[in-house]
């Protein structure tokens, strides 16, 4: 029989069973079965979106296939479409546009470096994403669709076995006789190569069924692969960040007003802070004889631009040496806090 007049009467014993309720057909699997097919079937539908999410998000497994075996060449092109990479790549140039001595060269280029190795992180997370979670759910998916397949002939077994059989009765009830040998034969062999599909479908189906390990194990990774990951995120944070705050801490150019005392005179490598040292040494040059001095007062402005000078680490003596009353006025605050203090 041609594979044309095969399928002919398999849809024909499809209509016939649709149309025909009290048609007889064989219950390919038991009630066990078919629910180990249910839980086979709900797998796909799970691990299909899943798979279509991950992938959605990742590149293509060649641009950084090169990872493991100690390449760089696909790592680094992926790593430059990282927004992390490109905002550290940003920082690090910015670096050397600063002179060396700016206080912010070396923040420029700590955090340009960290985001830089976080980057590398993010590509190797991708890596091992794409190995021990998308590669698997692949082969998991594949198993499932061999399955499918023999499901099919196995359908396909039993509608040709049922159409046999159903000839044979048919012929038999006619002629009152166990009718033609080649019916009987055609009934027998269809009901054999039933028996072998059924066999090898159900074979594939319980040995799918008892590697639920091996299906739990991709969605294990996923949470072990991104544990790894902020684990050393965190290891370059921890290992940046300490030296990055001492940095900051010893910049000359931390504010002087508002700042901890203490800690100013660290900063400063100062014994005496710098507002009472050059306000008391400009006073001791030029106005300490000046009268109404401690009566007097500056004016707003020039404290303002006073004030900001200290700040900046940009005041300089000289340019203050005729303008004594804004220069007592830090003197007056001090003063005053000391004996709020005290």
């Amino acid at each position: 029989m041609s594979a044309l007049q095969k399928g002919f009467y398999r849809l024909k014993q499809q209509v016939t069973e649709t149309v025909d309720k009290t048609t007889n057909k064989t219950a390919a699997l038991s009630s066990e079965l078919v629910e180990v097919e249910e839980n086979v079937r709900k797998i796909k539908i799970v691990y299909t979106d899943a798979l279509k999410r991950a992938q959605e998000s990742l590149p293509s497994y060649q641009h950084f296939k090169n990872i493991a075996g100690g390449g760089n060449v696909d790592a680094e092109k992926r790593m430059r479409k990282q927004t992390t990479w490109a905002l550290g790549n940003t920082l690090v140039e910015g670096s050397k546009v600063v002179e060396d001595n700016h206080f912010l060269f070396d923040i420029l280029k700590s955090c340009g470096d960290t985001l830089v190795l976080m980057a590398k992180q993010s590509v190797r997370f991708e890596y091992d994403l794409h190995e021990q979670v998308i590669t698997p759910m692949q082969t998991i998916l594949s198993e499932i669709k061999e399955i499918e397949i023999l499901k099919k002939k196995l359908s396909n077994a039993r509608l040709d076995m049922d159409s046999a059989n159903n000839t044979l009765t048919k012929r038999k009830s006619h002629k009152g006789s166990e009718g033609d040998a080649q019916l009987l034969a055609n009934a027998e062999n269809a009901t054999n190569q039933f028996q072998m599909a059924q066999d090898t479908y159900i074979t594939a189906l319980l040995s799918f069924s008892s590697k639920e390990l091996d299906h739990i194990k991709p969605l294990q990774c996923l949470l072990t692969c991104q544990q790894r990951m902020y684990n050393d995120v965190s290891k370059i944070l921890n290992a940046k960040l300490p030296g990055l705050q001492d940095n900051i801490e010893k910049s000359v150019n931390t504010p002087v007003f508002g700042s901890d005392l203490d800690k100013h005179l660290e900063t400063t490598g100062r014994q005496v802070a710098t507002v009472l040292q050059k306000c008391c040494t400009s006073l001791l040059k030029s106005g300490i004889e000046q009268p109404g001095i401690f009566r007097l007062a500056g004016g707003l402005p020039q404290l303002r631009k006073l004030k900001a000078m200290f700040d900046s680490n940009r005041m300089e003596e000289e340019d203050w040496e005729n303008d004594v009353f804004t220069l007592l006025k830090p003197l007056n605050y001090i003063s005053v806090s000391y004996l709020n203090l005290s």
